[in-house]
């Protein structure tokens, strides 16, 4: 990871400002401050400040009619939104059907998309969105009353692993997981895709992992997994 260290950057602007214009930029970008004597610097991913530039760039040009920079920001989503839909609806003529209407919702709305900076937000709460409503459309939400009889039932049962266990859970909390921790997505901009608060989001996360963890040790012990709701 490339790191730079700014302390000749702007040198008018006090630092406190320095780091709430890079958060005002960069939403998502991780910033810190450090002192070395008496001096204040400043540590970011200067790799990830260009990529976000590139994109913020490429948007703002799509939204004024450029075709070829849209194609760009699909081909950079590609993968991100082929994983987040293959977790969450799993067979691959959904995830064709997700990605596809996503990308053309994506294309007929992208001039009411205010902040280029919020475009990967923006664009995944789609993704999602599409997914849902495909489960919803073919029925399958399962009730985790089902999902919990046809589990402990089954002689694989004892095999179950961790992916299993998180593909059991609500629907909002299954989603906070896959985004968070299997996508990588900071948790700030996970809270802003589900439309919810980032407190929320921290304590709907720590909440699940306990429930993950009890549902490990309950599976190792050969008992029976329920969530308290």
């Amino acid at each position: 990871m490339s790191i730079l260290i700014a302390c000749n950057d702007m040198m008018d602007i006090p630092l406190h400002n320095k780091i709430l214009l890079l958060a005002v930029t960069f939403p998502y970008l991780h910033v810190s401050n450090i002192a070395i004597g008496h001096k204040q610097y400043l540590l970011y991913d200067t790799k990830k400040v260009k990529e976000l530039l590139d994109i913020q760039q490429k948007v703002q040009q799509a939204q004024r009619g450029d075709h070829q920079s849209f194609l760009l920001l699909m081909k950079h989503m590609e993968v991100r939104l082929y994983r987040i839909a293959s977790a969450i609806v799993k067979n691959k003529d959904d995830i064709i059907d997700a990605m596809q209407e996503t990308i053309i919702k994506a294309y007929e709305s992208l001039t009411t998309l205010r902040e280029a900076a919020f475009f990967e937000t923006w664009i995944i709460r789609i993704l999602i969105n599409e997914c849902n409503a495909i489960l919803l459309k073919r029925r399958r939400v399962i009730p985790f009353a089902e999902i919990r009889s046809s589990s402990t039932s089954s002689p694989a049962y004892e095999a179950i692993d961790l992916r299993q266990l998180v593909d059991q859970l609500e629907e909002d909390k299954r989603q906070l997981i896959i985004l968070h921790y299997f996508q990588d997505i900071p948790l700030k901009q996970v809270a802003d895709i589900m439309n919810i608060s980032e407190g929320t989001a921290k304590t709907r996360l720590h909440r699940t992992r306990k429930l993950l963890a009890r549902w490990l040790e309950d599976n190792e012990e050969g008992g029976r997994i329920y969530e308290n709701k």
